[in-house]
């Protein structure tokens, strides 16, 4: 399968410099009319992953690098005692698997699908090959990197919020993302799991499901099997500022 050059136009977005939550991970893009790697991986062939489906795994020497044409894509990695760290979620208009760029460097993380993804794929010979002839390429490059090396200080920073509010930066992250790159309204459906939901968040699914719970009864979202639905965004938003500056009140529980 081939994407034409406007099926990934449809899909780049800008980060919202305006935002003053500090997201939970990832979420720039940059727009698919100022990003050379937009145009470039148009051409290239796109793959469908299912949800939960494995792109590349940790230690794995991958020369392929991938854009994420739509969808989400989970990065985590299994450190020496075993536990797995959500270290980013992905969406359109990143690239992902950098390391074979700069020399045969095994995945530090494992690519998953966190819902059903288009990739598009070249190999690092023809990355190279482009970034040379292309400054702004490897302009962009750079940037793609130094924002992976971000993530790990904001993860350091989220972890130290309260569960209720890291869930609902995630779900209205996620509701953005779908504003943003496919140009949806409220109500916004989010297809994941209370346990995929858990997992991102680190806690539990009985923990996710009082804080659904309880935002169902604000009438902010709704849920169904599988699905989280965001009815008032600009609400959810709210909640999340009200819950965050009670939090770090010092008169807060």
């Amino acid at each position: 399968m081939r994407l034409k050059q406007n099926d990934a136009q449809t899909n780049g977005f800008k980060f919202d410099e305006t935002y003053t939550l500090k997201p939970a991970f990832r979420i720039f893009s940059r727009s698919s009319e100022s990003s050379g790697w937009a145009v470039f991986f148009a051409s290239k062939p796109a793959v469908v992953y299912p949800n939960h489906s494995v792109i590349v795994t940790q230690g794995e020497e991958n020369p392929n690098i991938f854009y994420i044409v739509r969808g989400l894509v989970e990065y985590t990695s299994i450190d020496e005692n075993g536990s797995d760290h959500i270290l980013e979620i992905l969406g359109p208009g990143n690239m992902l698997n950098l390391q074979p760029v700069f020399g045969r460097n095994p995945s530090i993380g494992t690519f998953s699908a966190l819902s059903e993804c288009i990739l598009a794929s070249a190999h690092k010979e023809e990355i190279l090959k482009q970034m040379k002839n292309d400054d702004r390429l490897l302009t962009e490059m750079l940037e793609a990197m130094a924002f992976i090396i971000g993530g790990l200080n904001r993860q350091k920073t989220i972890s130290t919020e309260r569960s209720d509010i890291r869930a609902l930066r995630v779900i209205h992250m996620i509701a953005m993302i779908s504003r943003r790159v496919y140009q949806e309204d409220d109500p916004i459906c989010i297809r994941m799991s209370q346990n995929d939901l858990a997992r991102i968040v680190q806690t539990t699914r009985v923990t996710i499901s009082k804080i659904l719970s309880d935002m169902k009864k604000k009438g902010v979202i709704d849920t169904d099997y599988g699905n989280i639905s965001i009815i008032d965004t600009d609400l959810l938003l709210k909640v999340i500022k009200e819950k965050a500056a009670r939090s770090s009140s010092p008169a807060a529980p």
